[in-house]
């Protein structure tokens, strides 16, 4: 049911991307986006410090269409700003990394008429902490045409602290298009165990195999219940190249 046009270019120091959906299926609701516009700034270090900069902007023509007959729909045309400035450091084995940034966006219309042109902010900061073992194994086999000349298995145990401030306009005075209107104050802790299977190939290393297991840990302040959530666990397929 979804059609969609996607394109992306790399840029030196950025990625663009433009993507365009529109409904072809009248009995189903769907979020048109034409178009949506975005780019995306990894993390680069800002000159001779060793501040790292990253950031995301977006623009979207958006229109939430119900299902026919129904000819209501809900239409905003959004510009997203996602910043942060994070430094970098390692305390003996131990890789540690504070942030600070914050959410812009600006919204033509909203559910209030009264609040059209309606800008949020939000404030985020957090740290993440993490660390790595590693062990490796005399292994060389192609069976499976998988080329492994020796196997190192990596393992890093992980935790991020992160807190969002409540953003200065509540979802309830939005429109629900995608994740991006839901923003509600969260405070938390993410805890993850990474495991990675690596060989050389022509001097490079080569992932195999990664999986990673994570939870989230909500503290009082978030505005959901507090607690552990559920346990989500991503395996990515084995690199054959």
């Amino acid at each position: 049911p979804p059609t969609y046009f996607f394109l992306t270019h790399h840029l030196p120091s950025a990625i663009f991307s433009l993507r365009a959906d529109k409904r072809v299926n009248r009995f189903q609701p769907f979020v048109e986006r034409l178009p949506e516009v975005r780019l995306d700034m990894p993390g680069k270090a800002v000159r001779s410090t060793n501040l790292y900069f990253q950031s995301t902007t977006a623009f979207a023509n958006l229109s939430h269409k119900l299902a026919s007959p129904s000819e209501d729909r809900r239409e905003t045309m959004r510009l997203y700003h996602d910043s942060r400035i994070s430094y970098p450091m390692k305390v003996a084995f131990v890789e540690f990394r504070p942030y600070v940034g914050g959410e812009q966006t600006y919204y033509s219309k909203t559910r209030d008429t009264q609040h059209y042109h309606a800008i949020r902010g939000q404030f985020k900061t957090g740290a993440d902490l993490s660390t790595k073992f590693y062990r490796i194994f005399d292994v060389e086999t192609d069976f499976w045409n998988l080329g492994i000349n020796r196997l190192r298995h990596v393992i890093t145990p992980s935790v991020a602290y992160n807190f969002a401030h409540a953003p200065t306009v509540p979802d309830r005075l939005l429109d629900q298009f995608d994740s991006i209107d839901s923003r509600t104050q969260s405070h938390g802790l993410v805890f993850a165990l990474e495991n990675k299977l690596q060989t050389k190939r022509g001097g490079a290393s080569i992932d195999l195999l990664r999986a990673r297991t994570q939870t989230d840990f909500y503290l009082k302040e978030d505005t959901g219940k507090g607690g552990f959530r559920t346990v989500t666990s991503d395996i990515e397929p084995v690199s054959y190249t």
